[in-house]
């Protein structure tokens, strides 16, 4: 997380405005019922920002690399934990937690599977995992650059990069479709063309026309919710935005192999 979003993160029309934006709500309304379970469970939510999945609890740990936006969502949230750090390299035990979600995070991590491992790492056996990530390589434009995405993901090679880190029972859900994708670059489009020259800064910053907050809130709100019933008729080549459910196995499909060649040697030998 470089300079300029702690910066933002310090900017409270900004973060009225990240907030309330549709695919932020879209998201945490699509996502926040897969990630229930008991409330003594250790839950993490990964690369939280200023706008996290996971209800604040005693049991939530938001993790983010940026200590401008944990001060900031910690005012709000003071009954949960907070951790800066690299989602990379996590500060936690091997089986430390029962549930991970990571929700628009990967994209933005130039090694993301050195994230996945780490998750696979944190989570116990049979915990949980709950990611979202945007899809299809094609869709790569100039949104995704403006917000710093590395890549959009071909879901078949997600899954098996889950499968390959001891991750099973993964099951997809869409999240988005075109018009998720169309109002984003449109969006973009104009915070670059409202923001400074050089700046990514977006028409937010140090500005007070706060006379438009509530025409952007009911707009947004109203506009995820579209976006949620198109995902729903929405075919998969066509879909933004998918989420993968998944459990930690007990064994990893290498471990695995490694286990029945060796039972084969040693019934060979016998």
């Amino acid at each position: 997380m470089n300079d300029r979003f702690d910066e933002l993160f310090e900017d409270s029309i900004y973060l009225n405005l990240k907030n309330w934006l549709f695919s932020y709500q879209l998201r945490r309304r699509h996502l926040q019922p897969l990630l229930a379970g008991r409330a003594d469970e250790r839950v993490l939510d990964l690369g939280c920002g200023v706008s996290p999945i996971a209800r604040p609890a005693p049991s939530v740990v938001y993790v983010d690399i940026s200590f401008q936006a944990l001060r900031r969502l910690s005012r709000k949230c003071p009954e949960a934990s907070f951790v800066v750090a690299d989602v990379s390299r996590l500060p936690f035990r091997d089986s430390a937690v029962s549930r991970v979600v990571c929700s628009e995070v990967l994209e933005h991590v130039e090694h993301d599977t050195r994230t996945l491992e780490e998750m696979s790492r944190v989570l116990r056996p049979d915990g949980r995992l709950l990611i979202s990530v945007p899809l299809h390589p094609y869709y790569y434009t100039f949104d995704d650059r403006y917000v710093g995405h590395y890549r959009r993901y071909v879901l078949r090679d997600l899954l098996q990069a889950l499968e390959v880190r001891g991750f099973s029972r993964l099951r997809t859900r869409k999240v988005a479709g075109v018009l998720e994708k169309a109002a984003t670059y449109v969006m973009a489009r104009s915070f670059a063309l409202l923001s400074p020259q050089g700046s990514r800064e977006g028409p937010a910053a140090g500005r007070g026309q706060r006379w438009w907050f509530l025409p952007y809130k009911i707009g947004n709100t109203l506009w995820s919710y579209v976006c949620g019933l198109e995902a729903k008729i929405t075919p998969l080549a066509l879909t933004t935005i998918v989420s993968v459910q998944g459990e930690k196995a007990w064994w990893k499909p290498d471990q695995a192999a490694r286990s029945l060649t060796g039972a084969a040697g040693s019934r060979r030998e016998r």
